[in-house]
């Protein structure tokens, strides 16, 4: 699920705006025809999206992409297993006014039978990065970064880049940055790398392959970053003027890295650097989070769901309190989640897993925060 920059979200959209949302769907039958003929729908395909914003229309676009994988059988078709891109723009009206969305088909490739799981990706320009688990393998993440261009079609020897350190081999998050580079956070750390650096190949690797294809022009270790951290907990990059920010949840500590962009690339000069955003952070661990460039929200269980603010160090903000945006008085289990829009001052909250069946999948919550951050 994905808040877009401007009142919707899909692959079913509602207007947030709407007295009562309704929902549209954004690409009819896009799983349908690809799944077995006894399947169900929720249980069986795993999906994973990424965003490309396009900042240069004058309208909301984006490039979509959409990574999917069959979790239980083998898949009955080859195009089962693969990724799709589409580019979704906003639908127009006689008058230019815009009346939703609308997507097109940009390209599709294949994933090998062997993946089990797409385990995170990222999407910048015409390539992809993607971080697949093969049990079969004995380093069983693999993550890649193809030119979704060149990939497009039925064929799976399309050419790819084996991004494989030798450490922080199993990321939680990765993110295509400009100029050829990706951020990785793993429990080893945060890292950067050049992907051009590494010489393309166009199948998996060996099952037994473990050595190193590539080396990090910058690392930093000792944050605090448990192994299996939630993806949530690691805001997307922002580019702003002269550097590119991320902020990641530790144990008790919000972090911020600061990359420099234009990128310090001699040996005088670190490429990257962390800073403490939030320290002491007084919740439970195993919690439930989405942040952001200046906001964050935490849904704790039993405790309650707070937003709180953090600045970086050259920005001054004189409130840091958190703010309780509800108490919950008993615990709330939650499959993903929560979701927060900066600009629009709203949050998503997923429904409670203990509901019915038919509530897992359908019923979200939504509240409105921007009086709060006005």
């Amino acid at each position: 699920m994905v808040i877009t920059r401007g009142r919707y979200w899909f692959h079913y959209i509602f207007d947030l705006d709407a007295s009562t949302p309704t929902e549209t769907i954004l690409i009819p039958d896009q799983f349908d025809p690809l799944l077995p003929a006894e399947s169900s729908t929720f249980s069986d395909i795993h999906v994973v999206m990424a965003i490309n914003w396009d900042n240069d229309s004058a309208f909301l676009a984006f490039n979509l992409a959409v990574s999917f994988c069959l979790m239980n059988q083998p898949p009955p078709d080859p195009k089962a297993q693969g990724v799709q891109i589409w580019r979704v723009e906003l639908a127009l009206d006689d008058q230019r006014r815009g009346i939703g969305l609308k997507a097109s088909h940009l390209a599709s490739f294949p994933l090998e039978p062997s993946i089990n799981r797409i385990c995170c990706q990222s999407i910048r320009g015409s390539y992809i990065a993607l971080t697949l688990l093969s049990d079969q393998h004995e380093d069983c993440q693999l993550t890649f970064v193809i030119d979704w261009n060149q990939a497009n079609g039925d064929q799976m020897n399309y050419p790819r880049r084996f991004l494989h350190p030798p450490y922080g081999k199993q990321p939680d998050a990765i993110h295509i940055l400009p100029g050829n580079k990706l951020f990785t956070i793993a429990h080893g750390g945060v890292m950067i790398f050049d992907y051009f650096s590494i010489p393309e190949t166009h199948s998996l690797p060996p099952v037994d392959f473990t050595d190193a294809t590539a080396m990090p022009l910058w690392r930093e270790r000792g944050l605090g970053i448990d192994l299996g951290l939630r993806s949530p907990s690691i805001s997307k990059p922002f580019v702003c003027s002269h550097s590119i920010r991320s902020s990641i949840r530790g144990r008790d500590t919000v972090h911020g890295v600061i990359i420099d962009y234009p990128y310090n690339e001699g040996p005088s000069e670190p490429l990257g650097r962390t800073v403490k955003l939030v320290e002491k952070l007084n919740v439970r661990k195993k919690v439930h989070g989405y942040y952001g460039f200046n906001k964050a929200i935490i849904l704790s269980g039993r405790v309650g769901t707070y937003l709180f603010n953090y600045s970086w160090p050259d920005e001054e903000n004189d409130d840091l309190s958190p703010v309780l945006l509800r108490s919950e008085g008993t615990s709330r289990f939650c499959e993903f989640g929560p979701f927060l829009d900066e600009q629009s001052g709203r949050v998503v909250i997923p429904a409670d897993v203990t509901s019915i069946p038919k509530a897992r999948h359908d019923r979200m919550e939504v509240w409105d925060f921007s009086l709060l951050v006005k």
